[in-house]
């Protein structure tokens, strides 16, 4: 229960705080918080609760404080804490002792005590019993409960506040978020905000200071041990400076040295620490394992590349960045996002280098990028040809030669295609023809004999792709002497039952004699038939159509178109008591 938080941007933060800001300019809400002194409300930043969101602890988390001051002070020598957050959902909450005396259980005050617990109650002023709210908070109570951390300043840990408030956070490191939201205790210290650096790798310090009556400049002073030796990092006139590319698992510890103009020491604060360790829980790793492959676009006219690498870790659902560069130490642009571990990087230029670095991201971070790869596109994109088919057909000339058609499904590839038309000699292949259709006639084959052919395409940037070899078995002989003669005769025509259909479909098949690539047949009757193509009449002469099945007789009537010879045959189908009348 106590992970159930949402995880917000920084982004989401200053949209939040800004209208919070909003609410409190134009909100008179000064009747409790005009009883603070500002000046001595040194504990400031935000707690998140699920239920109502952000809760500030002073006037200076906004800026707003020339309008509405408020703020929660603790005083250093008994811990005793006073004063008033402001949420923008309930208002005022208050952790003065007159405000939460009489509260539920336990010792009423809210105090931090000496081994860092907090004990006590808050109390949300708006809340009427009435409605069913009390508006206690208990800051302490089984199994949980807001900590203090001396040394650093930070508080931690949660609260609650009944289901109208549910589970308060005092620390982003409660609950993994990537926001660096945390309630801090300033007093005579710096105030270190350990974070996740920008890409994951390594972490990030953000530290404030109070301001000096005086000072010039400031001297940030860092050390990994509390009496070792300390750096001076930097020096400006700034109360706050960000500490970069820390490494993980170590502790650090900083001091501000206040200066006059004339460059002498007026202040040095107290050493706070802070640890880097797991700063960058659940931000994803770098992938890894990232490959490249030349490959086509869908449509064959540009090129593209297969990218894939390992799955990244980290909390959250991860996708990942695609970065493309045309040059190894140039910039790279983001392309796309994938979900998965591989993207298709279309409409490339063919033949050039392309260079590529992948990142991951959720929502706690991104990663660093990738080592780049880089992939060579394909020279040619060109689809071959597909799904070639071939028959053979008798010659129109003579009885002693057949003509060998060839079909194909259309390539892909930069406008016009080409197709080139190669046959096997025994030796190779040799180009026999060219067809800018899908289609191509080879004349003068001798009977009996096998062809074999590959069809090219060329596209109009030269680019070509072949398809495999098909061999044409052709026929083994014309069975007539001469298309004239008129020598056409069907050898048979048979109506049967479909199988898996009884009753309802039957076979037409039929064979003829002394035909060629001039003859058509036709098909009448009552029934429903697919068009009939005669290019389709195989070495067999065999034709077959499905229709339903009807009472009265097939008709088949072929037709040989250069001597006119005509020829009819009928059949029947038919499977009692299941026929069906077509009308």
């Amino acid at each position: 229960m106590l992970r159930m938080f949402k995880t917000f941007s920084f982004f989401s933060l200053c949209f939040l705080c800004s209208a919070m800001a909003v609410s409190l300019l134009f909100t008179a809400h000064t009747t409790y918080a005009g009883t603070d002194n500002t000046s001595a409300n040194d504990v400031t930043g935000f707690a998140w609760s699920d239920n109502i969101g952000w809760i500030s602890f002073s006037c200076t988390d906004l800026g707003t404080c020339g309008t509405s001051q408020y703020g929660v002070d603790m005083d250093d020598a008994s811990g005793v804490l006073s004063g008033y957050a402001w949420s923008d959902n309930i208002g005022w909450i208050s952790f003065n002792a007159a405000d939460v005396s009489g509260c539920p259980s336990g010792s009423c005050t809210p105090t931090v005590n000496s081994d860092g617990t907090v004990s006590g109650w808050a109390k949300a002023l708006s809340a009427n019993s009435a409605d069913g709210w009390d508006g206690w908070i208990s800051l302490h109570g089984s199994g949980y409960g807001v900590q203090y951390n001396d040394s650093t300043g930070f508080f931690s840990n949660f609260a609650w506040g009944s289901d109208v408030v549910g589970w308060i956070s005092f620390n982003h490191t409660d609950t993994n978020s990537s926001v660096n939201y945390a309630v801090v205790h300033s007093g005579n210290r710096p105030i270190v905000f350990m974070s996740c650096g920008a890409d994951g790798t390594n972490a990030t310090a953000t530290i404030r200071w109070p301001g000096s009556s005086g000072a010039a400049s400031y001297h940030i002073h860092r050390s990994t041990t509390p009496s070792g030796q300390y750096t001076d990092l930097s020096a400006g006139t700034k109360t706050t400076y960000v500490d970069k590319n820390l490494p993980f698992n170590a502790t650090y510890y900083y001091t501000i040295v206040a200066a006059d103009a004339s460059g002498n020491v007026i202040s040095t604060t107290d050493a706070t620490s802070q640890s880097t360790a797991g700063v960058c829980d659940g931000f994803p790793s770098v992938p890894s394992n990232v490959s490249a492959s030349p490959a086509c676009s869908a449509t064959g006219d540009t090129a593209a590349a297969d990218l894939s690498w390992s799955a990244s870790t980290g909390e959250t659902s991860i996708s990942y960045d695609i970065y493309r560069s045309t040059t190894e130490s140039g910039t790279y642009t983001l392309v796309g996002n994938s979900s998965g571990t591989t993207y298709t990087d279309d409409n490339l230029s063919l033949g050039n280098t392309y260079y590529y670095k992948v990142a991951a991201e959720n929502d706690i971070g991104t990663s660093a990028q990738s080592s780049d790869v880089s992939v060579t596109t394909s020279g040619s994109c060109v689809t071959p040809p597909s799904a070639i088919s071939g028959y053979s057909i008798c010659g129109t000339a003579t009885s002693t030669d057949a003509t060998v058609h060839l079909s194909w499904n259309d390539s892909q590839g930069q406008a016009p295609i080409a197709y080139h038309i190669l046959k096997s000699n025994g030796s190779g292949f040799s180009e026999i023809g060219q067809s800018n259709t899908a289609t191509y006639d080879d004349a003068g084959n001798t009977l009996g004999s096998t062809a074999v052919y590959e069809i090219k395409a060329i596209d109009g940037g030269g680019n070509s792709a072949v398809t495999p070899s098909i061999s044409v078995v052709v026929q083994s002989s014309c069975n007539q002497s001469n298309p004239s003669d008129g020598n056409l005769g069907i050898n048979y025509f048979r109506a049967v039952p479909s199988i898996g259909n009884p009753g309802y479909m039957c076979t037409l098949s039929w064979q003829l004699s002394g035909y060629n690539q001039n003859t058509t047949c036709e098909i009448t009757g009552k029934h429903s038939v697919r068009p009939f193509n005669p290019n389709q009449i195989g070495a067999s002469g065999t034709q077959q159509v499905y229709n339903i099945i009807v009472t009265s007789p097939f008709l088949l009537t072929c037709t040989q178109g250069d001597s006119g010879a005509q020829v009819k045959k009928t059949a029947t189908c038919s499977i009692n008591p299941k026929i069906v009348e077509i009308n």
